[in-house]
């Protein structure tokens, strides 16, 4: 018996279950964790295009994320409701993992927290996991001078859809990212601009206005270089130059589909 073996298969039959419930739960809408990245991706995504099965280590890796926003979430779910003020009336709401759904638009998705006081003011937070390089260039002395952008965005999208439902706060007026070091378990946290609302608006714009047809390469196709690596699923379909381990063999599928 190999028990790495077992793991492993337990964790792709784990990632195809989860897929799968994300999907019923999408219904056909955009995932709001998708924001700020290369617009192909939804294309593909949409139309049920070829996607390439995630590796072992990639969902080993993937997979103490998810274990690290389940024990922040237990955290916060022990905390909430602590704090009331004398007439008994909750002073801080902590809500974990809610999903929303944007009231006109196609988008969808589950904030990680987001913490509210008495005046219905909400302060959103995104739990993430970095490796190292990244790490480093978020909180080291050495920044990255050029930063990813797309988990802001992806708080923008979450703090528009929360302004827009009135669901859980009457408006997000701060936001923070916390980041929880991979390789040796540091921990930090960042506050994001409000203006990251907007800049998400402006990204969900442009996806709609090219959703219709295989949007080119150019502006946001990819956003990021590195979007083009291991972790694109839809390397096989794709014509980006940027893939260096492209699929030999293509799987048939629709002829639209294929760039």
């Amino acid at each position: 018996m190999d028990i790495i073996e077992l793991y492993n298969e337990y964790l792709a039959e784990e990632s195809k279950l989860t897929g799968l419930r994300r999907k019923e739960k999408a219904n056909g809408r955009y995932s709001a964790s998708g924001a700020g990245m290369c617009l192909r991706k939804h294309y593909y995504k949409k139309n049920d295009a070829y996607a390439i099965e995630i590796d072992s280590k990639s969902l080993r890796t993937m997979r103490v994320g998810t274990i690290f926003g389940q024990d922040i979430e237990k955290a916060l779910n022990q905390y909430n409701g602590r704090v009331v003020d004398q007439e008994g009336i909750y002073k801080t709401r902590i809500w974990t993992e809610k999903f929303l759904e944007h009231p006109t638009l196609p988008i969808c998705g589950s904030f990680d927290v987001l913490i509210t006081d008495g005046q219905g003011n909400g302060h959103l937070i995104d739990v993430k996991t970095a490796h190292d390089y990244k790490y480093r260039g978020m909180f080291g002395r050495k920044k990255d001078p050029n930063p990813a952008t797309n988990y802001q965005m992806q708080l923008g999208t979450y703090a528009w859809m929360l302004n827009e439902t009135k669901e859980y706060c009457e408006k997000v007026t701060s936001m923070e990212l916390v980041y929880f070091n991979k390789n040796d378990a540091r921990m930090n946290k960042c506050s994001v601009p409000l203006d990251f609302i907007e800049i998400a608006q402006d990204y969900w714009e442009m996806l709609f206005d090219c959703e219709e047809t295989l949007p080119p390469l150019g502006n946001m196709v990819p956003a990021y270089n590195w979007e083009c690596g291991k972790y694109c699923e839809y390397r096989a379909v794709c014509n980006s130059p940027l893939i260096k381990d492209k699929p030999t063999i293509k799987p048939i599928i629709k002829e639209a589909l294929i760039a």
